[in-house]
This record gives C-alpha cells, structure tokens and sequence, in this order.
C-alpha cells in the first residue's frame, strides 16, 4: 500500500467517524427536544421528568467533545475507547454533581445522575460499536461517505 492509498484509508475512517457523531448528535438532539417539548408535559413518569436528559447528556457531549478533538491537527485523538468513555463520563458526572453546587445554587447533588451519565457513556460506546462493526450498515443510512470523498477529490484537481 503506498503512501496515498494509505493517506485515502486514513481520509475515510475520519470522515467515517465524523458523519457517525454528527449522526448521534442529530438523534440526541431530538431526542432531548422532544422530552422537553412533548415527553415532559404529557408524562407523570419520575424518569422522563427527572432522569430521560441526564440519560442523553453523555451521548451529546461525547461525539461534540470528538468533533472538537478533531480540531487539534497535530495527533489523532479520540474519545472511543471503553475505559476513556467510562472515565470521561464518570468525570462530568462528578464534576456535576459536586462541583456545580458550590457555585450554581439551583444545582443539587444526586447520585443516581451519576450512574446515569456513565449509562450514557456506556450506550455511547455500544453505539459507536455497532457502527464500526457494521459499517455497510451506517454507509448505507447516511451513504454521505461517497460524497464527501468526491468532494475531496474534485479539491485535490
């Protein structure tokens, strides 16, 4: 393999990983629209009212920290792993739950937000798991790929 097929390889698992975050955010997002708008008002559930948000936060943050990461040009860096996903989310959790209160008044410390910020993270990595381990599959949900490899190509004449 010479050096620009692999550069092409390298082209497409990143603009891969990019359209598959996009992807999580968009369905995050609606997701957390419509609890907020729809859920929320029609539902006596403590879980929809309470905990549905704290259950999505990490599946937004995560793939957002990931498109953000991809900012730094000097080293490929990516929050994909389990144990980085898992620390990650365990981090914001405790920093939420801890640190917020002292300076945020209305913010109060709940445990099980915890546990849920690290489910998050966990449904984040199975997520981003599925996806590479059936990427036929993704490619032809989205079929953004082709595109923007075309694009990359019309560039380089």
């Amino acid at each position: 393999m010479d050096n620009n097929n692999c550069f092409r390889y390298s082209f497409r698992s990143h603009i891969s990983f990019d359209i598959m975050n996009y992807f999580i955010i968009t369905i995050v997002g609606i997701l957390y629209l419509l609890n907020l708008f729809c859920f929320k008002n029609y539902s006596d559930n403590t879980f929809i009212n309470n905990y549905l948000n704290d259950l999505l936060v990490m599946c937004f943050i995560l793939p957002y920290s990931n498109l953000l990461l991809k900012l730094y040009k000097k080293k490929k860096i990516r929050i994909d792993k389990f144990f980085q996903i898992i620390s990650f989310s365990l981090l914001c959790g405790l920093f939420w739950e801890f640190v917020t209160p002292l300076y945020y008044k209305k913010s109060v410390t709940d445990f099980v937000d915890i546990i849920m910020y690290i489910a998050s993270g966990l449904i984040y990595y199975i997520i981003i798991s599925i996806i590479k381990q059936n990427k036929i599959f993704f490619k032809n949900i989205l079929n953004l790929n082709k595109l923007f490899n075309s694009i990359y190509l019309m560039k380089r004449w």
